[in-house]
């Protein structure tokens, strides 16, 4: 800084919290556990409704791959996944079990998509109706990222149409406001929790009184 104040900034001690929550997401929407949650807990025993899928292998298609989209594809390959990759940089040696490929064949080709890229100029808007509309029917959305990459309006004309077979998101463009996308039944939202465990919490808290010691001394 010009001012001679030293800024730090810690971006990949949550990698692990926002990937796990990444699974969170994914497994609950595609085995119903939320509205079967909400369902069981007013007696009704629908379980001929909540037909899901499984992850073996299905192709996980991830938009980015900073240090969460890299802890994403390690968990993947637990589940025994197909990996596919849209990257900004594509000269950057990459593992081999993903195949690097252009937007529209990720959205086309991959049962699951996950948004884990940040939000600028060049992102803003980036999964429009024209995006939404390459998805399989069976196909579903998960954004950990920010929520102005996907265009919320165009989002909710697709799941209300149940053109796919649902999203989940940690992020929204306006956080702390009520929002039409709560009144569906095929999107699950969270509060931008991807950091918030009690171990990333730990290690950047840490990481920081290290740093502090340091400086002083």
């Amino acid at each position: 800084h010009k001012r001679g104040i030293k800024i730090f900034n810690f971006p990949n001690l949550n990698s692990t919290a926002v990937a796990e929550l990444a699974f969170g997401l994914i497994i609950s929407l595609y085995r119903h556990i939320v509205n079967a949650n909400n369902e069981l807990k007013k007696n009704l025993w629908n379980k001929q409704k909540f037909y899901g899928y499984e992850l073996k292998n299905k192709v996980l298609g991830l938009v980015g791959l900073g240090n969460i989209g890299r802890e994403i594809a390690k968990l993947a390959k637990g589940f025994s996944m197909d990996l596919l990759a849209n990257v900004k940089n594509k000269k950057k040696k990459r593992p081999k079990n993903i195949k690097i490929v252009s937007l529209k064949h990720l959205f086309q080709n991959s049962d699951i998509i996950v948004l884990c890229l940040p939000l600028v100029k060049q992102t803003k808007n980036l999964v429009d109706l024209k995006m939404l509309k390459l998805i399989k029917k069976s196909g579903i959305l998960i954004n950990l990222s920010r929520g102005g990459i996907i265009n919320e309006n165009h989002l909710y004309k697709i799941l209300k149409k149940q053109k796919i077979f649902g999203a989940a998101t940690d992020v929204l463009s306006n956080e702390g406001e009520k929002n039409r996308l709560f009144n569906l039944k095929n999107i699950i939202v969270t509060p931008h929790i991807g950091a918030m465990t009690n171990d990333a919490q730990i290690n950047i808290g840490v990481k920081v009184h290290k740093l502090v010691r340091k400086l002083l001394k």
